[in-house]
This record gives C-alpha cells, sequence and structure tokens, in this order.
C-alpha cells in the first residue's frame, strides 16, 4: 500500500513538472506563492533567533541583508511569463530523479 502511495506521488511530481512546463502558471497562482515567500521571509526576520543566524550565515558569505532585500525586489518583479521560461530552459522532467526513501514494508495492524 504504502509503495503504490509513493509511486503515485512520483507520478504526479512528473506530471506537475510536464504540465507546469507546458501551460506555465495563472497569475494568481504566481501572485499567491509570491505572497506566501515574501510573508515567510518577513516573519522569519521577526524573531529574533531567525534574524541572528540569518545575519551570521549571510555575513560568512559576504551577503548583508541588503542582499535580501534585492532578492526580495527581484520575486516580486517576477511574472508567469518569466517563471515559465526560465523553467522551460533549466529543468527537462526525463532528467529529473525521484528518490524514494523509507520503510515501505507493510505494517501489520
Amino acid at each position: 500500500m504504502r509503495r503504490r502511495m509513493y509511486a503515485r506521488s512520483g507520478r504526479r511530481s512528473t506530471k506537475s513538472s510536464k504540465r507546469a512546463l507546458r501551460d506555465g502558471f495563472t497569475t494568481e497562482e504566481v501572485r499567491a506563492a509570491k505572497a506566501g515567500w515574501l510573508q515567510s521571509q518577513q516573519l522569519s526576520r521577526a524573531q529574533d533567533s531567525e534574524l541572528a543566524n540569518r545575519l551570521a550565515s549571510e555575513s560568512y558569505i559576504g551577503r548583508t541583508l541588503a542582499w535580501d532585500a534585492k532578492l526580495e525586489e527581484d520575486i516580486k518583479a517576477l511574472n508567469p511569463d518569466v517563471i515559465v521560461t526560465a523553467l522551460r530552459r533549466h529543468v527537462d522532467p526525463a532528467k529529473l530523479t525521484i528518490i524514494e526513501a523509507g520503510d515501505f514494508a507493510e505494517s501489520s495492524p
């Protein structure tokens, strides 16, 4: 049962990738995804420990919060056409690897 469930999940991922490459995304899908990501970034910065970790890790790799601000502006500027063009340039579903890990033995009731 579990093995079949994971196999279906892998097929769904492949179908979703192919559909995204073929049809792209709607303006509403992109708006919702951007809003969710931007909100998660804002909430992350609002927590002291998260902000301290971010400052430390970004300092280590030579970035500042200005880099984050630029990334957020770049994300805000994305539209469905730009996204699907990038996907088509960089993603080939035939080269995607789906890896299943875990204990797939049937559990007894």
